[in-house]
């Protein structure tokens, strides 16, 4: 059972502005505003991907309810200047957010908010998407394996789970991709003036 699994791998520009600011002396904020430039992208949630083996007979049952997205560049159009600045329509924007804080003289601290971005992937998109319920396949591949007169067993095994997931439907379909948004928290103690010591959290919502 592999439900409930997904994997995403993008490629994108970032062009981004950004500011920071004394509020007084404790308080710094800062913020940067991105537009992201989309290079290449594939995307893919399982909300249901299973395979059963029957106890006595061996027969294969599989579920699959998958979507797969791909955005990539057509081999003939390779220029540099693509990756440079991609002029393929997938256009997206974000903005990063940060602040310190100084409680006095031993004690800083700081949080951030880091990417806060999508992109909508319009380019050269290929969206494959398979819903299959309890799909069974008759065949004893497993006899393959113990029948002496069988000269392809894993062919025959591969062909049971071609048969079970290999039924995709392929679109062309716009689709949006958000960037896996981080966060900071971080806290410093002064020592003196050449010692410092901190502790600082990351975590990354995917």
């Amino acid at each position: 059972d592999l439900s409930r699994m997904a994997f995403k791998a993008s490629h994108y520009r970032e062009y981004a502005f950004g500011m920071s600011r004394e509020l007084n002396d404790q308080w710094t904020i800062g913020g940067k505003f991105k537009l992201l430039a989309g290079v290449q992208n594939i995307s893919a949630s399982l909300s249901k991907l299973t395979l059963a083996t029957a106890a006595n007979t061996y027969e294969l049952t599989g579920s699959s309810d998958m979507v797969l997205n791909t955005s990539f560049i057509p081999e003939e159009d390779p220029s540099p200047g693509t990756y440079l600045m991609p002029a393929n329509k997938n256009w997206g924007g974000g903005i990063d957010l940060g602040a310190t804080y100084q409680l006095n003289d031993k004690f800083t601290f700081s949080a951030s908010l880091i990417d806060l971005s999508f992109i909508r992937w319009k380019h050269n998109v290929i969206n494959y998407s398979n819903n299959l319920d309890e799909v069974t396949f008759n065949g004893n591949a497993i006899n393959s394996f113990t029948d002496s007169t069988a000269t392809t067993p894993f062919e025959t095994l591969f062909d049971s789970l071609a048969i079970t997931y290999d039924n995709f439907e392929e679109t062309k379909t716009a689709y949006t991709e958000g960037v896996p948004p981080r966060i900071y928290l971080g806290a410093n103690y002064h020592i003196n003036n050449n010692n410092h010591v901190g502790a600082l959290f990351h975590g990354e919502y995917f």
